[in-house]
């Protein structure tokens, strides 16, 4: 009885051992994480969705997360302190970003950009998605799509020296930044190759 007792014991064990070998030999395939960004014939896209964060609350919540604001963004007659600078909430925007390099260095100029959005049915994007893509998008992330700024194609918003800006992600010289670009400036402004222009593609509700 002791010898059938010990060689159950030794079948258990090589029982266990070839289990154990199974279990080893299983793969676990663990999913590849969304990427931010999307990019199709020189054409960025990404997701953001709104959280009635107001002008106000952006300056400190950007601040916290380590970015800086260019002087006409801050307080006391700021962009983000306009009444222009409407929150939304629960509104998840699909924007696109075309490329500067969809142009060629004579034409990229805000009359070209506006007729290439518009063949593309591409829609102005409202002014905090500036805030929400600077949150979601590191310097490096800007740059390997290729841009050094993500112009926000908003409806400009007045700052208080009287002057009209639009939103721009600047990568350039102390990064982290977000800057107003003043489109008072003209139409015959050229941008660079590395520029990007931000429009909505479509917007859903929750």
């Amino acid at each position: 009885m002791k010898r059938n007792s010990t060689l159950a014991f030794i079948k258990g064990l090589f029982s266990f051992n070839n289990n154990t070998d199974s279990i080893e030999k299983t793969q676990v395939t663990i999913p590849e994480p969304s990427p931010k960004w999307e990019e199709k014939d020189g054409i960025i896209y990404f997701e953001v969705t709104s959280d009635g964060t107001t002008g106000p609350e952006w300056t400190n919540r950007i601040y916290q997360k380590g970015f800086r604001l260019g002087s006409f963004i801050k307080p006391h007659g700021g962009l983000l302190h306009s009444d222009d600078f409407k929150p939304t909430t629960g509104i998840t925007t699909r924007v696109a970003v075309l490329k500067g390099q969809l142009f060629d260095d004579s034409n990229r100029d805000l009359e070209h950009i506006a007729a290439a959005s518009a063949g593309h049915n591409f829609t102005i994007p409202c002014a905090e998605i500036a805030c929400l893509a600077r949150e979601k998008f590191t310097d490096q992330e800007l740059k390997a799509m290729g841009l050094e700024y993500m112009f926000i194609m908003h409806e400009p918003i007045i700052a208080s020296n009287g002057n009209s800006y639009q939103l721009c992600l600047d990568t350039s010289i102390v990064g982290k930044f977000i800057s107003g670009y003043e489109v008072d400036r003209g139409p015959e402004v050229v941008f660079s190759e590395g520029c990007g222009f931000a429009y909505v593609l479509y917007e859903t509700t929750d």
